[in-house]
C-alpha cells in the first residue's frame, strides 16, 4: 500500500497516529552519504559492498551459489530444485535492490498507532 493507505488503515482499525516516518530519510539527514542503505548490501558496486556480516548477500557470493547448489543437487545433497529456487531469489534480490535504489519501495516505514484513552481505561 501507499504511505496514505497504510496510515488510513491504521487509523481504521482504531488507532491515533502517533508519529510516522521513513527511517530510510532520518539516516539519510544524520550521515549524508555514509548511511548504510538497506539494499547496499544486495548491489554490486555498492561502496558498503565488503561488510563481512554481509557477505553472503553479496553478488558475487548470490551469483555463485546456484552453481554450487547445482553441484550438490547431482551428488544428491540437496533437492533438484534448490539451484533453481536459488536463482529466483537472486532475481527478486536484484528486483528489490533496483527498486530501493530508486526510491520506490522501502521496508522501513515507521507507523506508531496510539490506543485511543477510552479503550485504554477498559483494559485497565
Amino acid at each position: 500500500p501507499s504511505i496514505a493507505e497504510a496510515l488510513d488503515m491504521v487509523q481504521k482499525a482504531g488507532f491515533q497516529l502517533g508519529e510516522h516516518y521513513d527511517f530510510m530519510a532520518v539516516g539519510k539527514a544524520m550521515y549524508g552519504d555514509d548511511e548504510f542503505p538497506w539494499w547496499g548490501d544486495l548491489m554490486q558496486g555498492s561502496h558498503h559492498n565488503f561488510v563481512a556480516s554481509l557477505l553472503p548477500a553479496h553478488p558475487w557470493i548470490r551469483n555463485l551459489l546456484p552453481y554450487f547448489l547445482s553441484v550438490l543437487a547431482t551428488s544428491g545433497l540437496v533437492l533438484d530444485d534448490v539451484p533453481a529456487a536459488a536463482e529466483m531469489m537472486n532475481m527478486g534480490a536484484d528486483g528489490l535492490a533496483g527498486l530501493g535504489k530508486l526510491g520506490a519501495i522501502t521496508p522501513q516505514y515507521y507507523i506508531l498507532g496510539v490506543k485511543p484513552e477510552e479503550y485504554s481505561e477498559v483494559l485497565s
